[in-house]
């Protein structure tokens, strides 16, 4: 397993809710709210686990996330839209 180094102050943690970690893969989006979802519980019935490494992470489905990138209305966000409808519709098509 690879791991990311990165320093997490105290203060601005306490204070903050959503943060973007820039890592050498890519930016990671950690959200404790989501516009258009809701809280992490909230989002839990529209979540599954899924392996990353010796990690269990929780990923929304890809019909939520469609849907909580258009409500958050970021260009970087809208920009991967049509990709990720692509990719479910394939997926309906089998």
């Amino acid at each position: 397993m690879r791991l990311l180094a990165c320093h997490f102050a105290s203060t601005p943690i306490k204070r903050g809710l959503n943060f973007t970690l820039v890592t050498s893969a890519g930016d990671l989006d950690v959200m404790g709210e989501a516009t258009g979802g809701g809280t992490y519980e909230a989002l839990l019935p529209r979540s599954q686990e899924r392996p990353i490494f010796d990690l269990q992470v929780r990923f929304v489905d890809l019909e939520m996330l469609i849907h909580l990138k258009r409500a958050a209305g970021r260009p970087k966000d809208l920009e991967r839209i049509a990709e990720l409808e692509a990719i479910d519709e394939a997926r309906r098509k089998g």
